[in-house]
């Protein structure tokens, strides 16, 4: 894979910035500032405003004024979203040595309900599960909490059992993890993940060599940190999350964990007091 940073869409923009920041502002930010947020990280207004829009609709913002401004309040539904992907998104990936105890999911879908059967396959993919057979999926049980929160919150437990067991055979489980999961564009995608972000934090350590990063540079770090998250989550939110041992890709992924971390600390800071800022200058 090259190392082109992936494009994303106004939708993933507004999650990220609404699941990283908005958070600190009591799950609500300003039209007039969600829509120069999403300008700084190069998103024409009519096009913000169309998201913003298709957001309201899904039930993921909620229109609501405070001090006379127009906004739009983080949904419950939103909430819980981001909430369960925290763990996701900054754990370390593979940060268990437990390779003996499963959750497994055996569901069964009519063909008439098929956004339900994608919605299932699409969300157990997100939580790192992978099917061992079309109605029966798999994953670490350090899983199975956000699973069972993930089927409450869709209205699927009725399509759905839920086990926890331990692995008998016969196959040996590098085999089993080789067959229910496709590792290898994992690991490049990983691989990918290293090669851009290395070129990141190069680029800031020449910009800041102390790490102090000037005032005329946080639009460009508030840039910076949205995408490194929206990257990484691209990749973790379908890593099963497999301990080294049975993990074709341990040390890349490894590398870019570390790499995630270190532009974090030195991004998260800079982008969180422009955000801040730009509330402040508008009166939010």
């Amino acid at each position: 894979m090259s190392s082109t940073p992936r494009t994303y869409t106004t939708r993933d923009y507004t999650i990220t910035i609404y699941g990283a920041f908005a958070r600190d502002f009591d799950d609500w930010l300003a039209v007039a500032d969600l829509l120069k947020l999403l300008d700084v990280a190069g998103v024409d207004l009519p096009v913000a405003r169309s998201a913003i829009a298709r957001l309201k609709k899904a039930g993921l913002l909620v229109s609501e004024k405070r001090g006379g401004r127009a906004g739009y309040q983080a949904s419950d539904q939103l909430l819980a979203v981001l909430l369960d992907g925290d763990r996701r998104l900054f754990d370390a990936p593979g940060a268990t040595d437990d390779i003996d105890n499963w959750a497994i999911i055996l569901f069964s879908i009519p063909e008439s309900q098929r956004e339900k059967r994608h919605i299932m396959r699409s969300r157990l993919s997100s939580l790192g599960f992978g099917p061992a057979s079309p109605g029966a999926w798999l994953a670490p049980a350090k899983a199975a909490p956000d699973a069972r929160r993930m089927l409450e919150r869709y209205g699927l437990t009725k399509y759905a059992s839920m086990f926890e067991g331990r692995y008998a055979g016969f196959d040996s489980l590098e085999e089993l993890v080789h067959r229910t999961w496709d590792m290898g564009p994992l690991g490049e995608e990983y691989q990918d993940f290293f090669s851009h972000h290395q070129g990141t934090l190069g680029r800031w350590q020449t910009k800041a060599p102390s790490g102090r990063i000037a005032e005329e540079n946080w639009p460009e770090a508030f840039v910076d940190y949205i995408r490194l998250l929206q990257d990484w989550r691209q990749i973790v939110f379908r890593d099963p999350g497999m301990p080294d041992a049975v993990t074709p890709f341990a040390e890349i992924r490894s590398d870019a964990f570390f790499l995630f971390s270190r532009l974090r600390s030195r991004l998260e800071g800079p982008a969180r007091v422009y955000l801040a800022s730009v509330l402040d200058s508008a009166g939010g």
